[in-house]
């Protein structure tokens, strides 16, 4: 017999050294792998590989050596690529789905088995051979480790044999026992239902797990063990989602806890799988707001709220709940809530209105009666309590208005008018009285001279209906330019009333005012035309230079005078300018330099004094006015004329009774004319004003020299 030597070395001379085929180099690689000399046989197999890349082949013999050698996962990538070139071969399927069996790659295993099987039936009974495999060795564990309650090897094992036959009854049967077991009743539930799925004859199975669940809640529950039951009715839930008796169960445990909502919940998915339940659903509604309308029968109304809220949760359309709720608020006077539950208690039953209008109508005609006897107040109080019960009645919006406007809070009332048109437009006509009576009240005010309490009425017109200012605004500005027009004519008189009108109308239009300050200042009423002009500034600080041109007319013509040497008529110019300018130190400054040319010194200093207040670089004008009067006592004391010498230091003084210098001026020409009597007065004077610093007796030390003539 030959040797496998032997075998390669007679397979290879007969090929000789002439160039191979494929064929021939395949072959070459079947003798090599047939001896076992793997690593010769891919050798070959990859040289055929190079001559025709697309020979499948030649890639099925390379992974059969490979697998050989244990280089599983070259294994695999060739198997795949003769597979890809021929994908009607069985064999490669076979021996693919073998390695990633070994790989435990069990889903890509089962699918290579599951596409040989196509080809090949025989290859059928391999599969379910190799599927029993994997369910054993589960089953092997799982009675391993149930003892210890330890599953999750168990576990894996079963999901290995489902990814290897994902059709296979009895795995995912011994996986949802598995799963039940570890408390996982959903994925349980689930893998139970797949078994069912693929073997029908398995449902008694699954139903009577579940029976078990159901059957245990319910024992609980008769015990009065509720938690613990609504716990087991929950598992039997995730256990079977679709199962109408577990819900029953949890929705009764979650009553009997007090969790309304979960229970309500519980019960309608209850119905809506078998619809018995509505019985048990009603019963339960029913005895909850039973209880909450016997709480309300003895005047336990917050006890009642708890109730009927209790059963709002646990069935919302539940129309009586709601109306119980409603007529509770109603009784602890929460009018905004009570009307909100009646409206929803409407919607689920129209025929509740009728309570909801009757106690609607209760509180309005409570108002109207509070209304009749002229409590405004407290009529309003109810009005407003109608309008939070029914947020839409237009009469208790109306009421509102009517109680607001004799309250005399117009903007408020107007607002509640408002709001009652939007919703019934027949109370435009009341509205629209009620303005009529604001301004033809105004209209009176003003005719009657009571230009004030006018302006103040139609102050709230306005505010009782803001739509009517552009109406004034027209009307204002009509009266306006009548009121230009008599200007013009030289009617300022006339024009003034026609102003005060249109501010009337509108009191925040600044044009109006200035238009009225230019007629009072026509008039030479100053001081008025200046609150005139400063109310505009007010309003809109753009008049400030007409208001200052205005003044400039003044100083101008006051000027014009002074050239003239009118002094007495630029007095009475230059005073309506203080008038009109009271804040101008030049108008104050102007009025004391006219003051002093007319030789009313007093006048003339009081003057200065406020333009130096109100501006402190007006001192030097001053200043100047006032040794104009010491130089011209010193020239008359010089040259010997000391009667009127002294006329001047007497006016110096009077200028500027705090000017030591006018006194010694005084002092020294008195003692000349021998007046040692007022000398003496006269000097002192000076003593008393002089600073510490400077005193008087170095100016005057020749008095002390002959004290004799200065004795009293």
């Amino acid at each position: 017999m030959a040797t496998g030597s032997n075998y390669i070395e007679r397979h290879v001379n007969e090929v000789g050294n002439s160039q191979k085929s494929k064929e021939q180099y395949l072959s070459e690689g079947i003798a090599y792998y047939k001896v076992k000399q793997y690593q010769l046989a891919i050798e070959a197999c990859e040289q055929a590989i190079q001559l025709d890349c697309n020979y499948a082949r030649a890639f099925h013999g390379k992974g059969l050596a490979l697998a050989g050698l244990g280089r599983n996962a070259e294994v695999v990538k060739a198997y795949q690529q003769a597979i890809r070139l021929d994908p009607r071969n069985t064999r490669v399927y076979i021996d693919l789905g073998n390695v990633l069996y070994q790989l435990r790659q069990f889903e890509e295993s089962g699918k290579a088995y599951r596409h040989a099987m196509q080809f090949d039936p025989n290859i059928t009974q391999v599969y379910h051979d190799l599927t029993k495999a994997l369910v054993d060795k589960a089953d092997i564990l799982y009675d391993r480790v149930k003892h210890d309650l330890f599953y999750g090897e168990a576990i894996v094992a079963y999901e290995q044999a489902i990814l290897f036959n994902p059709d296979d009854a009895n795995a995912y049967l011994q996986l949802g026992k598995a799963m039940y077991e570890l408390g996982l009743y959903k994925e349980s539930g689930n893998a139970y239902k797949r078994a069912v799925q693929y073997d029908s004859t398995l449902a008694d199975i699954y139903t009577n797990q579940l029976r078990a669940h159901i059957g245990k809640g319910k024992a609980l529950y008769d015990k009065g063990r509720y938690r613990e039951a609504r716990a087991e009715f929950a598992n039997a839930i995730l256990f079977n989602i679709n199962d109408a008796q577990a819900y029953a169960g949890h929705a009764k445990a979650l009553y009997k806890l007090g969790q309304y909502l979960e229970a309500g919940k519980a019960f309608r998915q209850a119905i809506q799988l078998a619809p018995e339940h509505i019985q048990e659903y009603t019963t339960a509604t029913t005895s909850i707001t039973e209880k909450g309308n016997s709480l309300y029968e003895q005047g336990s109304y917050k006890d009642a709220l708890l109730n009927y809220k209790q059963a709002i949760l646990f069935a919302p359309e539940c129309a009586n709940a709601y109306t119980g709720q409603a007529n509770a608020f109603y009784e602890l006077e929460n009018y905004r809530e009570a009307g909100t539950t009646y409206r929803q208690a409407i919607q689920l039953d129209p025929s509740d209105i009728d309570g909801y209008v009757e106690h609607r109508e209760a509180l309005l005609k409570q108002g109207e009666t509070l209304y009749k006897l002229r409590r405004y107040r407290d009529a309003l109080t109810l009005y407003r309590q109608t309008v939070q019960f029914d947020p839409d009645y237009a009469l208790a919006y109306a009421g509102q208005g009517n109680s607001l406007y004799e309250l005399e809070r117009y903007e408020a009332a107007g607002a509640a008018y408002r709001k009652a048109i939007e919703l019934d437009s027949s109370f435009k006509q009341i509205y629209a009285e009620r303005r009529k009576i604001l301004i033809d009240q105004a209209n009176t005010l003003y005719q009657q001279g009571y230009s004030l309490d006018a302006e103040a009425v139609n102050k709230s017109a306005l505010q009782f209906d803001p739509t009517i200012t552009q109406s004034f605004i027209n009307q204002a500005e009509k009266l306006v330019n009548q009121g230009k027009t008599l200007c013009q004519q030289g009617q300022f008189q006339e024009a003034l009333s026609i102003f005060d009108q249109a501010i009337l109308l509108f009191p925040g239009d600044a044009s109006v005012y200035v238009e009225l300050g230019k007629a009072l200042f026509e008039i030479e009423c100053y001081d008025e035309a200046r609150d005139a002009y400063k109310k505009a500034m007010q309003l809109d600080a753009k008049w400030t230079r007409a208001y200052v041109e205005q003044g400039k007319t003044l100083f101008n013509k006051g000027k014009a005078l002074e050239e003239l040497g009118c002094f007495e008529d630029v007095r009475a110019v230059y005073a309506r300018a203080v008038l009109f300018y009271p804040m101008d130190a030049n108008a104050h400054m102007y009025l004391g330099k006219v003051l002093y040319e007319l030789e009313r010194y007093e006048e003339s200093r009081d003057t200065y004094k406020q333009a130096i207040y109100l501006d402190s670089s007006k001192t030097q004008a001053f200043d100047q006015q006032r040794q104009e009067l010491m130089n011209r006592g010193k020239m008359l004391f010089d040259l010997g004329d000391f009667e009127e010498a002294l006329a001047v230091y007497t006016k110096a003084i009077s200028f500027d009774p705090h000017f030591k210098d006018g006194y010694v001026g005084k002092g020294k020409t008195l003692d000349k004319l021998k007046r040692y009597k007022e000398a003496r007065a006269a000097f002192q004077a000076a003593h008393s004003i002089v600073s510490p610093l400077q005193p008087i007796a170095q100016n005057t030390s020749w008095m002390y020299k002959e004290p004799f003539r200065y004795d009293l």
